[in-house]
């Protein structure tokens, strides 16, 4: 299994050299994206003929994890290819404006839906945000977790339950008010659970490098890297 960071940011990209989230998880032929912030097309693009895609998961509608997706849906027009996206229902406007689009296939989700997608088998999980949220956990020849957005809470420990990789919005600094885990939660989640952590979201004036000196369980996302495990 791999795992290509093709955007590591939020709300928004780094000037001049990042993207907001996204994500590519491959497997044999089974190519799975998780969210499209904007500036993530383009690297998404240089990763995978996208005709490859097996399915694109949303883990919430902030833009910043969905922006992309009205450029893709151009790209798509013009390449006469539907794919299919696994995301939870919503009566939002941009939830209209995202989706209801002919060459999208959405499939909605919730904490109780378990998908295959070809030799990924997916389950979902509530996550604790200012909008609703979902973790995925993708099962293949390892097992990895990914948080989407949120704050901590129990249901990332039942999530990470033998999993691999815990792909974890955890890079706030000490003290951060906000939505979003901190580092000190990353911290927390190495100890107890003995997981290897990819912290991501970085805000885009810090990144938190220096808090894991003596955490070698976690390493900062690095934008078009790619991580084999």
């Amino acid at each position: 299994m791999k795992l290509t960071v093709l955007g590591k940011y939020g709300p928004y990209p780094k000037a001049g050299t990042g993207a907001a989230s996204g994500y590519l998880v491959t497997q044999g032929e089974t190519a799975l994206v998780m969210d499209m912030g904007s500036g993530t097309l383009s690297r998404l693009c240089n990763c995978i003929d996208v005709r490859k895609i097996t399915a694109i998961f949303i883990s919430h509608l902030h833009y910043d994890h969905t922006s992309d997706l009205l450029a893709f849906r151009y790209l798509l027009e013009d390449l006469n290819h539907k794919v299919t996206i696994y995301t939870a229902a919503s009566d939002s406007e941009w939830y209209k404006i995202l989706f209801t689009h002919p060459n999208f296939n959405v499939v909605n989700i919730s904490p109780e839906s378990a998908v295959t997608v070809g030799d990924f088998k997916l389950r979902f999980y509530e996550m604790k945000h200012t909008a609703p949220c979902l973790a995925i956990r993708v099962e293949g020849e390892k097992t990895l977790v990914y948080t989407g957005d949120t704050l901590y809470n129990e249901n990332i420990e039942r999530a990470c339950e033998g999993a691999d990789i815990l792909l974890a919005d955890c890079s706030k600094p000490e003290g951060f008010k906000g939505p979003h885990m901190n580092v000190s939660h990353a911290k927390a989640l190495n100890e107890k659970l003995g997981i290897r952590i990819i912290s991501t979201h970085l805000s885009p004036d810090y990144s938190p490098e220096s808090e894991y000196g003596d955490y070698p369980g976690i390493t900062v996302a690095q934008e078009l890297e790619t991580y084999e495990f």
